[in-house]
């Protein structure tokens, strides 16, 4: 078992309190005609899935904190904030100029001021299924699999596997061409930023970098592309 003395002791109340809070947003937003929640939750009901995947998530979190010394929250200071937020300016850039010289679909922004509520719970939801989860489960197969493996290069190969998913989701008919690339390109850098961000400092700063992100693309430029 590998421990951070760093981290602070795992918070069960309050991200019972963040999953209750993500599924008491998603279950409005799924009576609105102008989103689409069957394309994160497929034929499960929105807060029902989103209820499932918290559970999930905070099983998974617990495991990477108590087996791997990931932390949920990290004691120290609140720097470690303002590096995950400058770590996305890069990504805001560049999928900014995606979308002005190959524009994506309008549907993909969600309009304010629903917005304001989709893309946290949402964002949580994503980092969970498509991050957190699957990388518990690789961290867990990786290790027998590749035991004279270094624990770093152990963390490297489920990183880069992890990082795989949302990128394989995110391009799914989303785009076309050489768009398909570059936005692939794109969503696996992205995630393996957050994910290192996670190992770096906490489970908190890699969600201050999705957010930082979807703040810009999917609320200010979201709007204004609309």
């Amino acid at each position: 078992m590998t421990t951070n003395d760093e981290c602070s002791p795992f918070p069960f109340r309050s991200l019972a309190v963040v999953a209750v809070t993500a599924v008491l947003a998603v279950a409005p937003l799924s009576r609105d005609s102008q989103i689409d929640l069957q394309t994160f939750f497929g034929p499960v009901p929105p807060a029902v899935g989103a209820l499932l995947v918290s559970i999930a998530g905070m099983g998974a979190l617990y495991l990477l904190q108590t087996r791997f010394g990931f932390c949920v929250w990290r004691g120290g200071g609140l720097g470690r904030f303002a590096v995950a937020a400058a770590w996305a300016l890069p990504f805001m850039v560049v999928i900014t100029v995606l979308d002005l010289t190959a524009p994506f679909p309008p549907d993909i922004n969600v309009a304010l001021p629903a917005a304001l509520a989709f893309y946290p719970a949402m964002g949580l939801n994503a980092q969970l299924a498509l991050h957190v989860i699957p990388f518990a489960v690789l961290m867990l197969a990786v290790g027998p699999l590749c035991s004279r493996l270094s624990f770093d290069a152990r963390v490297w190969i489920a990183v880069g596997l992890a990082s795989t998913i949302e990128a394989a989701f995110q391009i799914a008919g989303s785009v076309t061409g050489a768009a398909t690339i570059a936005l692939a390109v794109h969503v696996f850098a992205f995630g393996c930023v957050e994910l290192l961000l996670y190992r770096r400092y906490d489970f908190a700063a890699m969600y201050v970098f999705r957010m930082t992100y979807y703040a810009w693309w999917h609320v200010i430029w979201g709007a204004l592309r609309l």
